[in-house]
C-alpha cells in the first residue's frame, strides 16, 4: 500500500513539473513563431521597397537618355 502511495505522489509531482515545462515550451514556440513571421513580413516589405526604388531609377534613366545619343548617326548603317 505504501509503495502505491509513494508511486502516485511521485507521478503527480513529476506530472506537475512536466506540465510547467510543457507550458514554457509552448510559450517559447509561440514567441519564436511570432518573431519568424514578423521577420518574413519585414523582409518582404524590404524586397518590395527595393524593387520599386530600382524600377524608379530605371525609368528615370530611360527618360533621361536621348535616342540620338544612343545611335551613331554618322557611322555605317550595318556594323
Amino acid at each position: 500500500m505504501r509503495w502505491r502511495l509513494f508511486k502516485q505522489r511521485f507521478y503527480d509531482k513529476f506530472d506537475k513539473k512536466m506540465t510547467v515545462w510543457e507550458n514554457k515550451g509552448f510559450g517559447w514556440a509561440n514567441r519564436m513563431h511570432k518573431y519568424a513571421v514578423n521577420g518574413l513580413l519585414l523582409y518582404m516589405g524590404y524586397l518590395i521597397f527595393d524593387f520599386l526604388s530600382s524600377y524608379n531609377d530605371l525609368l528615370l534613366r530611360a527618360r533621361s537618355t536621348n535616342k540620338f545619343d544612343e545611335l551613331d548617326i554618322e557611322g555605317p548603317i550595318n556594323k
